[in-house]
Parts: structure tokens; sequence; C-alpha cells
């Protein structure tokens, strides 16, 4: 039996320098880690500032269009308070995890993986040819996948979005429903609309799980086939051992970076409905009127009001009928009642008088001008309302009786005195910041009475010659 003999005293003669030249190759590739450390570093900083950059523009450029929208484009169902923050924040999310994220991942990897390809097209076509077939495999599965990935996305996108707006409907009026001791059937109705988008989920998994099994199992069919052909083509000589390595190393080093590519195949189909999402909002025109144009007459108001041979209907519910010749005179100074039962259109006559929607058939006119021909946003601005149920905003006191007008205008000095003659303001300074207090979300902080008394005080902010409805 042959024995392995080591002899201590042997040793192998080193080349002169050898050692050297190890320490020069070693020096190098350190250099080439730390430049490329530091090149990943920028690259990947540039691209993850971009990305949010560009998804808080898309915030911002969604949130000026969806302002300039008449009243009539939030009775749509598509554009609810649920699905539009859902567009604010998963949709945009969605989109940055590509742009923000996985963009550096992207780019390189489809370079690396056309130059290693090229590379073993040029030492050995026909192994590189017989190497690569698993890429067209790939693609054909990946493809399937995108495919039902598309229709499955746009259907929990849809699931999602009745979701977020049932959501936040219970989250708004959490205190109704605490009232009625609903909590039970809410949480059931909610549960119920979750249940289309868990079956979605698990169909999207299922495929998810087959493509993937496919795809794991072709390649290593293909690793057999490849070694098989490989050695005959050694053996034939029509390939030496280095370059068969150097081929299949090659293919392989470029199916990982395509295997990359093709795992954000998800995540890629989510942005590319996410982005059709966001250009439908920022595509759309604005629809009989432009709440932000600087357009429009900017008349000095007087007081007189007429509505004329008044006809509308909701262009939402455009069968039926809410206001129907409709004629009413007002004259500056004068107070009048408007007085019915619930729906026939009161909170309507004051939305038209505002702008808010266009009469289907008469006209609008304040100090004989038509409404339609004054500034959106100047005549909102002379017309103060006070609704059934004021709206306030999470800031300060201060900032909810002046928000509207120009700084120059939002003098303290008017507010205290707009606050006395509305007599809410011993109960403002009695308060611990005064009139720097933060009401809190919607003014919860505050009683539905003073909601009331602020936004009286606010009427008497603005100047006399500018009108208060109730």
């Amino acid at each position: 039996m042959p024995k392995l003999v080591y002899d201590k005293d042997s040793t192998m003669a080193e080349p002169d320098g050898f050692g050297e030249q190890i320490f020069k190759v070693a020096c190098c590739f350190t250099a080439l880690i730390i430049i490329k450390t530091i090149f990943e570093t920028i690259g990947r900083l540039f691209v993850a500032l971009y990305g949010h950059g560009f998804c808080n523009f898309l915030r911002g450029e969604m949130l000026r269009k969806i302002l300039r929208h008449g009243a009539a484009y939030f009775d749509e169902e598509k554009n609810t308070p649920g699905r539009l923050v859902h567009k604010f924040i998963t949709d945009t999310a969605s989109l940055n995890r590509i742009l923000g994220e996985k963009l550096d991942m992207i780019i390189p990897a489809i370079v690396c993986a056309f130059a290693a390809i090229g590379i073993s097209l040029w030492i050995n076509w026909k192994l590189a040819l017989l190497c690569g077939f698993q890429f067209p495999a790939f693609f054909a599965f990946r493809l399937m996948e995108l495919r039902e990935t598309g229709k499955r996305q746009r259907q929990m996108a849809e699931e999602e979005k009745k979701a977020a707006n049932l959501a936040t409907m219970v989250l708004t009026n959490m205190s109704t429903i605490k009232a009625y001791t609903l909590q039970a059937h809410f949480e059931s109705i909610f549960c119920n609309a979750l249940r289309p988008l868990q079956s979605a989920m698990k169909r999207q998994s299922v495929i998810s799980a087959l493509v993937f099994a496919c795809q794991f199992s072709f390649t290593y069919i293909l690793i057999a086939i490849t070694l098989y052909f490989g050695v005959q083509m050694i053996l034939n000589k029509e390939i030496d051992p280095f370059n068969y390595l150097a081929v299949v190393l090659l293919t392989q080093f470029g199916a990982n970076f395509i295997s990359q590519l093709i795992a954000s195949v998800s995540d890629i189909s989510k942005a590319r409905i996410a982005a059709e999402n966001i250009l439908c909002v920022v595509n759309e025109p604005a629809i009989d009127m432009d709440n932000l144009s600087d357009e429009g007459l900017r008349p000095k108001v007087v007081g007189r009001i007429v509505l004329q041979d008044i006809e509308f209907r909701y262009p939402s519910r455009p069968i039926v009928p809410v206001l129907k010749d409709i004629n009413i005179k007002v004259s500056k100074g004068e107070s009048i009642a408007i007085v019915g039962p619930s729906g026939c259109g009161k909170s309507t006559i004051l939305a038209l008088l505002q702008r808010m929607y266009t009469p289907t058939r008469g006209a609008v006119k304040l100090d004989n001008y038509n409404v339609r021909s004054i500034n959106p946003s100047y005549l909102r601005r002379v017309i103060v309302a006070i609704g059934q149920e004021p709206t306030l905003f999470s800031f300060t006191i201060k900032e909810n009786i002046s928000y509207g007008l120009c700084e120059d205008e939002a003098t303290m000095e008017k507010i205290t005195q707009a606050a006395k003659i509305a007599n809410i303001h011993d109960f403002i300074i009695s308060l611990p910041q005064g009139y720097d207090t933060e009401i809190g979300e919607f003014g919860h902080q505050l009683s539905g009475g003073t909601h009331q008394e602020l936004m009286e005080e606010k009427g008497l902010y603005y100047e006399m010659n500018q009108l208060e409805l109730k």
C-alpha cells in the first residue's frame, strides 16, 4: 500500500520577488476595495436622495393638483379621502422602493449581466449559447409571473383602497361609533373588507412559489446538461478546460445578476401600477374650474346676492334634482333664513354662492357679477362661511382664526378685538398658552360650541364689507 511521505527538509523553490509581487497585488485589491466602497457610498447616497426627492415632488404635485379641483371631484367614489391618502402614502412608497432603494442595484446588474454574456460569447459562442439557455427560460417563467402579478396587484390595490377608506371613516368617527357601541359591527365590516385582499395575496403566493420551484429545478437540470456537453467539447478539443471554466463562471455570474433583477419583478410591478395611479391624479384636468387659477375678476364687494332661476344636480348624482327654479335676492346688510327639511338644498345654495359647484341652469350673482366670472380664491376670501359642522385645523387658535389671510393682515390686535366681540376672548386667555394653544386634530380639544364661536370670531376678523353666512 503506497504511503505518503512528508520530508520537512524538502522545500519548493520560491521565485525571486514572488512575495513582493503578492504584496503588490494585495495592495492593489485593497485600494480597489476602498475605491469601490467610496463610489458605492456616493452612488447609493445620490440614488436615495434622488428617489426620496422625486417622490416628495410627486406628493407635492398630487396635492397641488387635488387642491385645484372643485368639490365635485371629491364626490366621486375613486376620489374619497381614504383612496387619495392611499395614493399619497402607499403608491409613492412603492415608487420610492424602486427609485430610491433598488435603482443603484438594477442598473449595475443590467450592465454586468450583458458584459458577462458578451465576454462568454466571445470566448466560445457554442458553449455560451448552451449555458445561456437558462436566461430565456428564466424570463419565460418570470414573464408568466409578471402577467399574473400585474392582475393581482391591481386587484389588491383596489381592495387596499377600500380597506383604507373604511379605516379612515372609522377613525374619523370614533366618538360616534363608541356612542352607539358599534365597535364589533365595524370590526366585522373591516375584516370582511380584508378577505378579498387576503384571497388575492394567497393566489399570488401560490404563483410565486410555483415559478420559484420551476426556476430552481431548471437550474440543476441545466448544470447537468452543461457539464455533459462541456466535457464532450473538451475531449473533442473544441475548447480547453480553462476557457470552459471561464464561460461557465461568466454565465453563472450573469445569471446571478439576472436573478437579482428577476427578484425585483414584484416591486417593479407594484411601482408601475403606483406610477399609473399617480399619473392619473397629476394629469387629470380640473373640471369646470381651477381653484388656484389667477384668472377672473376681483371686484369690490358690496354685498348684493341674486340667485336667478337656479337648477342644480350633483355631478355624481345627475338623475337626482336638488334645486329647481330657485330665485333669491339679498340686499346689503339684510339677514335671511332659508328653512326646510334635511336634504332640501339649504347648504347647497351656500356652496353655489361660494362656487364650490356650478349650477346646472341659471346664474348666481354677487353685485351683478356672475360668480363664474370672479376669481374663485378671491370670491371665497370675501365670503365667510360658517357651516353646520365648523372645521378647525391642527394649528393654534391664532392660526385657525387668521388662516387664509396674508401675514401683514394677520395682526394680533385685530384677532383680539374680534375675539372680544365674539365673547370668547376670556376663554382663550384662560388657556395655558392663550392664543398659541394647539387645538389638536379637528379641534378635538375644544367643545362643539367653542368651534362655532371661533368660526364666528374668524368672520368678525374679516373686513366689514365681506359677507358672513351661516
